[in-house]
């Protein structure tokens, strides 16, 4: 009785210990909730510099309500004049007229466009011209297509700002238009800038944003360019 009795104490010990909790090294419980279960990780923030930067001309940046812009070209004559040297899309200094200088930024604007942009580039004198008859992707293809189609541009005759402006307002899924010109509005009109300014004004009527870059603008040509701006919402600067 007394082997047996011995035996079953045995058992009921070994019973009691595999039945015990494990304990951590040293006496201690492991933690509650411990990193042995994976979390799942949040993405981290954009890295501001693989946001898309957005469009620059003579280094300012243009501050685009939607993913579309129109360039104005002013292609008058008075843009043949000469101009202070400066830096062009190459990074050279180089030598020529108001016009030179406004194609070279305008390529590299161009070029620095991301692909979900939408662009047009009109150019005028008293007559209007643009490269196409609507936005179209900023792509390599039609990067290359207007850039051509820049660099072929000359100066020549009188400065219908605001027949151009209009055409450019024109396409309502557009609401951001960035003006070059050397400030002087005129094809024959009598008082030719309050003319074009109200013409402006007039067929603003989804309320795009005019950022204007006055090329040796001076006086009242300037005002003109300043009005256009501030009456928009947008911002004027002397180049």
């Amino acid at each position: 009785m007394k082997f047996i009795s011995k035996i079953s104490l045995f058992l009921s010990i070994f019973l009691f210990l595999i039945h015990v909790p494990v304990f951590a090294q040293g006496g201690m419980d492991l933690p509650i909730g411990s990193s042995l279960v994976a979390t799942p990780k949040e993405d981290p923030p954009l890295d501001p510099a693989e946001e898309d930067d957005p469009p620059k001309i003579y280094d300012e940046e243009i501050a685009a309500r939607t993913n579309s812009i129109i360039y104005v070209l002013d292609c008058s004559g008075s843009m043949a004049l000469p101009c202070e040297p400066y830096i062009d899309s190459t990074g050279n200094v180089a030598y020529g007229t108001r016009l030179d200088r406004a194609k070279s930024e305008l390529v590299a604007s161009i070029n620095s466009l991301s692909e979900d942009f939408n662009f047009n580039v009109i150019a005028y004198a008293c007559d209007v011209r643009q490269w196409q008859i609507a936005t179209r992707k900023a792509e390599y293809v039609n990067k290359v297509s207007a850039i051509a189609w820049v660099q072929a541009l000359w100066a020549d005759g009188g400065t219908g700002t605001g027949p151009a402006v209009v055409l450019a307002l024109h396409d309502e899924t557009n609401f951001t238009i960035v003006l070059l010109s050397d400030g002087a509005p005129g094809c024959g009109e009598l008082n030719a800038i309050s003319v074009h300014f109200e013409m402006i004004r007039a067929h603003n009527t989804h309320g795009v944003v005019i950022h204007c870059f006055g090329i040796g603008a001076f006086g009242a040509f300037e005002q003109f360019l300043r009005n256009v701006a501030s009456s928009t919402g947008g911002r004027y600067r002397s180049v």
